[in-house]
Order: structure tokens, then sequence, then C-alpha cells
């Protein structure tokens, strides 16, 4: 968690890694405010405005980045568009090791770093104090929706295991990067896909996928969560998949793969899950675990999302469905640069406060 507060700008951030946009956009075409926010925020470090629960550090030049030694003992809040590809990969190849935190400000989808659907945020107006919203919220209700394909990015045995679960047939696109090819000429799709590594995925189908009427999202950090909240009878597993503070760090798939490593090493293998879901099904290896998706919270909901069900019964702290329509696409697509990009004629940057007209 990072917790930041100013006279300029007061949120509190859940996930380690953040991004955040333009006013009302992605940032993608006219990059409006978005360097007014990284200005006023980093005068009001220097002047001592600016109060955090983890030291703040502010990078806005691409020479000094490789030379950084990262840590997780700050923040870094980073002016993404004067950094170049191959020094922001580097440096969040660095940071993912360490588990450490970062605010992104520039565009939304940025395809050297992996992030969270529920970690994009939009400016809500164009003068500090500054104002925060998540760019997409789960939904708790919606109208019916006939999906006319049903997608999860996992392997053809997962696809298969939802499909037998569930009674929906999935087709398997075997990674999030492919999930794109299987929208053409689909007007209402159902997708599952590991959330924290979905936030630029996302961001790339709605902004070239314009023959989408709808599109239904199902986001747990991943396949192993539906194991470890299943029938583990363990206190830590269930104490981290419910409070999802642990699910939020720079790479929570990860996180869950370990946990589910450390309670069933003698057969799960991520490169071999196949092996991993016939001893699930039939139970015919260890005996040490009684895997039941059935039982699962999270198997639950997914029913539900799938039926369109009017209201959900999961109750916890992390965002998973989402039903987003061709409106919800338009905002994030459609060029703001009518809007006044005049930086430094309207905003104060070292007060940071709108100006008065002369």
């Amino acid at each position: 968690m990072i917790k930041i507060s100013s006279d300029v700008l007061e949120y509190e951030f859940q996930h380690h890694i953040n991004v955040i946009g333009g006013y009302k956009s992605t940032g993608e075409k006219s990059g409006v405010y978005k360097t007014a926010l990284y200005a006023v925020l980093e005068a009001a470090n220097i002047n001592s405005r600016l109060k955090s629960n983890i030291p703040l550090v502010f990078l806005d030049n691409t020479t000094v980045l490789p030379q950084i030694h990262v840590t997780n003992e700050v923040c870094y809040i980073i002016d993404e568009l004067n950094f170049s590809p191959n020094n922001f990969n580097d440096f969040f190849g660095k940071l993912k090791k360490v588990n450490g935190f970062a605010i992104v400000i520039g565009r939304m989808k940025i395809k050297q770093i992996n992030y969270s659907v529920d970690a994009i945020y939009v400016l809500d107006n164009t003068s500090p104090p500054f104002k925060l919203s998540k760019a997409f919220v789960n939904i708790n209700k919606h109208a019916y929706i006939d999906n006319d394909i049903y997608i999860t990015e996992d392997s053809k045995s997962i696809a298969e295991y939802y499909t037998e679960k569930t009674g929906y047939s999935f087709c398997a696109a075997s990674g999030k990067d492919r999930i794109y090819k299987y929208l053409k000429h689909k007007k209402s799709p159902f997708v599952i896909a590991d959330n924290p590594k979905f936030g630029n995925i996302l961001l790339d189908i709605i902004e070239r996928r314009d023959n989408l009427e709808t599109l239904d999202l199902f986001l747990p950090a991943c396949f192993e969560e539906f194991m470890l909240s299943s029938d583990f009878n363990v206190d830590d597993v269930k104490k981290h998949i419910k409070d999802n503070i642990q699910l939020n760090q720079v790479d929570g798939e990860t996180y869950c793969e370990s946990l589910l490593l450390a309670h069933c090493g003698n057969i799960y293998s991520k490169s071999n899950i196949s092996e991993y879901i016939n001893c699930i099904k039939n139970g015919i290896k260890c005996g040490l675990c009684d895997v039941k998706i059935e039982h699962s919270a999270l198997f639950t909901l997914l029913l539900e999302h799938l039926a369109h069900k009017k209201e959900y019964s999961y109750i916890g702290s992390k965002s998973i469905c989402y039903t987003l329509f061709r409106k919800d696409f338009k905002k994030f697509t459609e060029d703001n640069s009518s809007i006044s990009n005049n930086l430094f004629s309207d905003i104060n940057i070292e007060n940071g406060v709108k100006m008065e007209e002369k």
C-alpha cells in the first residue's frame, strides 16, 4: 500500500505497481495533464508538502535509470514519457525481483511492465488538487448479455477443466498476448485472464478491437488461486487470498504459484499443469489434498458471472468481475487534444494551484 497526502493529491494505492493516465483517457494520443500531475507532485515533495507512508523518489531522466540501486524501501514516481523502452524493461525487471513500489504517470498502455486492471487510474480534473479514479470498476449487476465466445488465457488442459466444470465451452488462448486474435469478428466475448498482468493487454484490446459491443472479464490472480481457495485447510493460504494484500504485490501470480507448490509439491508443476489437473480430478497421486473447485468462492462467482446474475454472492476486497460496454471503450480511445495542454500557463507548478485568469 502507498498512501500519499498533500494539497495537490491525496490517495491510497493498494498495488505495488500503479499507472496513471491522462484526463479521462489513456493518454495515448494527447498526454493531457499527465506532466502537470508529475510536476506539482515533485514540487510539493521538494517543498515538504508531500507526505507518504513510504519515502518517494522522483524519476524523470532516462540517463540515471540504469545506475539506480532498486529497492523496495521507497516508492518510485516515474514520468514515463521521458524513459526509453530498454531502460524501462531493465528497471522494472529489478523492481519485480525486490517486490518494489512504483507509480507511473504517463500512457496507460505500457508494454514494458505488467500491472493489474484495478491498478489503472485516470485524472478526473485538470487542476490541483488532482482527483483520481480507477479506469475500470468491477460490477455487481448488469443486464443479460449473450456471449459469443468463451476464452481463457491458459492452456488447453485448463480450458478443458473450465469447460467440464462450468458447462460452457472454453477455448485456450495459451497466453494473454494471444487473446486478441480470438476476438476477431466477435461482439460479446467472455474472457478469463490473470489480473496481475492483464492491464496493458486490456487496453490494447479496447484500442484495437472496435468490433466489440461488450466485453465480460473474469480476472482472478491466476488459475492457482482457484485451487488455493478450494479446499486447502491452511490458514496462511486462506488469509492471504481473502485479504488480497499479498496478491497486490508486483507479481501476484508467482505468489500463488509458490503457495501451491509449498502445499502440493508432490504433483503441482507450472510446466506440467495437465498432470496436476488430472490429479485433482481423479485423486490418483499422493492423496494429501482434496481440492474441489466447486468449494471455491471464486468458482461460484465465475458461474454467477457466466450466467449474468444480477447479484453476486462473493464478498471480498478484490475486483474480479467486469462487464465493459462500447461506451466504456470510447472514453479511453477518444482524443482529448482539444483540451488545453498549456500546463505552465494554467497551473502554478511550485504551489500546485490553478492560476487566476488575467
